[in-house]
C-alpha cells in the first residue's frame, strides 16, 4: 500500500515540469507550423 502511494506522490511531482516539457514541446511545434506555413503562402504570392 505504501508503494502506491509513493508511486502516486512521485507522479505529482513529476506532472508538473512533465506538463511545461509537453507544452513546450506543444508551442516550438506550432511555432514552427506556423513559420512554415507563413513561408508557404509567402511563396506563393
Amino acid at each position: 500500500m505504501m508503494i502506491v502511494f509513493s508511486y502516486k506522490l512521485m507522479i505529482k511531482r513529476l506532472s508538473a515540469p512533465l506538463t511545461f516539457f509537453l507544452g513546450l514541446l506543444g508551442g516550438l511545434f506550432w511555432g514552427v507550423a506556423l513559420f512554415s506555413l507563413v513561408g508557404v503562402i509567402y511563396n506563393i504570392n
